[in-house]
């Protein structure tokens, strides 16, 4: 099946999945981006993707800390295997998936 018509087939399945607490994967992520303090994102980064009241199945760290820095590269800049390599050859100590 060509991408255009999986994708979606793949969000709506996606959408449809909740958290013990009812929310979808849009109000997951308005929590964790917006609703507290910025330098406490990593707490609910970590509440959203690993505790059982938070976390929505087959959405997980990795795909929601990729939302969050292109949403949010002021307080969490984007950061993927790429990113990690290219800071590491300009000398700053970063692990690499």
């Amino acid at each position: 099946m060509p991408t255009e018509k999986r994708l979606p087939i793949f969000a709506n399945w996606l959408l449809s999945k909740q958290n013990k607490r009812g929310w979808d994967v849009r109000k997951l992520l308005h929590f964790v981006l917006y609703e507290g303090a910025d330098d406490l994102l990593w707490e609910r980064l970590y509440k959203a993707a690993k505790t059982d009241e938070y976390r929505i199945p087959h959405y997980g760290l990795n795909s929601i800390t990729e939302v969050v820095g292109w949403a949010r590269p002021e307080i969490a800049p984007p950061r993927n295997g790429r990113t990690s390599k290219a800071l590491r050859a300009l000398g700053y100590n970063v692990k690499i998936y």
